[in-house]
């Protein structure tokens, strides 16, 4: 079910819907690709074509973000696969391939999906604090400003941006939020999963 909401979050284009609209089309704040594979600056914005990371810049900085690197007992799978994400041998290729096609898109989604499971299970022990400072027990429906003010610190942590408790643009993060609490009937410690993983596959992570 996860996957499904992340999809609907990433893929819709129309105006953002309150949060319990959740059957409205939505659309994610800023951060499209076009079909080149680069990302496009938010409408009326003026500068450069922003640029996928390198592998071993997004292997960074998932950490950064995170505190955790994506490992597989003690083998970094970023660094494994790299040859398949386009990283350079250095004898038959030079230059690293930047577009974020399908198989980029796939394993960025295997990565965030295992490294935000871990942050969730580690920082949650107990059933106390999240990645986001926040009790389990918090939902929009008890503690709404909380779970604005942690999707809002969430953004700034993974993405750079200072959005405001009550800006529009939080909606389809809690759409998301609450989306996933509803159909896991209760379980915010998924429904946080499922933040951490949708912010990580958006390309306001992956590019700069």
């Amino acid at each position: 079910m996860i996957p499904l909401l992340l999809t609907l979050l990433a893929c819709h284009s129309e105006p953002v819907p309150e949060p319990q609209e959740p059957s409205q089309p939505l659309q994610l704040p800023e951060g499209q690709v076009d079909d080149l594979g680069d990302a496009l600056a938010p409408e009326g914005q003026q500068g450069r074509d922003r640029h996928r990371m390198s592998i071993a810049q997004l292997a960074d900085s998932v950490e950064r973000t995170t505190g955790l690197r994506w490992m597989d007992g003690n083998k970094d799978v970023f660094e494994d696969l790299s040859p398949t994400l386009g990283v350079p041998d250095w004898n038959e290729t030079t230059a690293e391939n930047r577009t974020p096609d399908l198989v980029f898109q796939k394993i960025l989604g295997d990565a965030a999906a295992e490294v935000c499971l871990d942050l969730v299970t580690a920082e949650s022990s107990g059933g106390e604090r999240l990645m986001v400072n926040i009790n389990l027990g918090s939902t929009l429906d008890n503690d709404a400003v909380a779970i604005e003010a942690a999707l809002s610190a969430a953004l700034l942590r993974f993405h750079g941006q200072r959005v405001p408790v009550g800006s529009e643009i939080l909606g389809p993060w809690l759409w998301l939020f609450e989306s996933t609490t509803n159909v896991t009937q209760g379980d915010t410690a998924v429904a946080w999963q499922a933040v951490c993983t949708a912010l990580i596959i958006h390309p306001d992570f992956y590019t700069y």
